[in-house]
């Protein structure tokens, strides 16, 4: 499982935020949610069914990785940002 203290300290979330259901089962993504990024990142996980290692862990911080630095900005729609992730795994 991806904890909040995995999230890189490069990006800047708004560690003032609570968690809430509401916005972890919101259609949109808050980039800025540190608990809303690591929710979504064990869905895709849990989706994939990775099984949890060392390697999953790797995989893990680069889909933060790759919402924080590559994935465009207008994508916020949760369901676009999994199909975008899986287009741009490889790249």
């Amino acid at each position: 499982m991806y904890r909040v203290s995995d999230l890189s300290n490069k990006y800047a979330y708004d560690f003032s935020l609570k968690k809430s259901l509401a916005k972890i089962f919101s259609p949109e993504l808050d980039r800025n949610d540190p608990h809303q990024i690591t929710a979504f990142i064990n869905q895709f996980v849990t989706a994939h069914e990775w099984e949890w290692n060392e390697l999953t862990l790797y995989a893990c911080q680069r889909l933060e990785l790759l919402i924080q630095e590559k994935l465009p900005k207008e994508i916020t729609n949760k369901k676009e940002v999994c199909k975008w992730l899986v287009r741009n795994w490889r790249k």
